[in-house]
C-alpha cells in the first residue's frame, strides 16, 4: 500500500507541482484512495451530466482534479474541475452501495459532504443526505472500479487524502 499512495503521491507532485495545498479548499486537487492509491475521477472526462464516477490511475487530468469548497456549515462540496459539476449521489438514494457521479451543483444535501479527520492527512467523506461514506466498491484495486456509498467503518477503502 505505501508502495502505490507514494506513488500517487509523487504523480501528484510531478503533474500538479507544488503550488496547491490541502488547506487552500479552491486549489483542485487529486482524492486519492488509502486503499488503493488510485484516484477519483470521472469516468472517460466525460462532460455530460450522470457520468459515473470512479478511481484510475493518478495521472493529473482536469477530470481528476476536483474543488473542495467549504460550504460554511459543516459540509464541502467536491466539484470536478473539467466540467464544473459537482460529486452527488445518484439520485439522492438512502440505498447502501448507491452510485456517485457528477450532476450541476445545485446544493441538495446529496452533494454535501461532511470531512471526518481520521488522522495522518486521511479523511473520510460523509454524505449528508445518508450519512454514509465516499468508498471504492469492496475494496477493488483494480482501475475503473466504482466509488459509491457505503455505511461508514473507517476501512481504509473510505479513507481518502488530497495531493496537490
Amino acid at each position: 500500500m505505501r508502495g502505490r499512495l507514494a506513488g500517487a503521491l509523487a504523480a501528484g507532485t510531478l503533474l500538479l507541482g507544488l503550488g496547491a495545498t490541502a488547506a487552500n479548499a479552491a486549489s483542485p486537487t487529486l482524492v486519492v484512495n488509502y486503499n488503493s492509491g488510485q484516484c477519483l475521477e470521472v469516468n472517460n472526462a466525460s462532460l455530460a451530466a450522470g457520468a459515473g464516477v470512479l478511481q484510475w490511475t493518478c495521472h493529473g487530468g482536469n477530470h481528476q482534479r476536483w474543488r473542495v469548497i467549504d460550504l460554511g456549515n459543516g459540509y464541502v462540496r467536491l466539484q470536478v474541475e473539467h466540467s464544473a459539476q459537482c460529486l452527488e449521489v445518484n439520485n439522492a438514494s438512502l440505498a447502501a452501495g448507491a452510485g456517485v457521479l457528477q450532476w450541476p451543483c445545485h446544493g441538495g444535501t446529496h452533494q454535501q459532504w461532511q470531512r471526518i479527520n481520521t488522522g495522518g492527512g486521511y479523511y473520510l467523506y460523509k454524505a449528508r443526505h445518508s450519512s454514509q461514506c465516499l468508498e471504492v466498491s469492496n475494496g477493488s484495486f483494480w482501475l475503473g472500479a466504482g466509488v459509491l456509498q457505503w455505511p461508514c467503518h473507517g476501512g481504509n477503502h473510505q479513507r481518502w487524502t488530497l495531493v496537490p
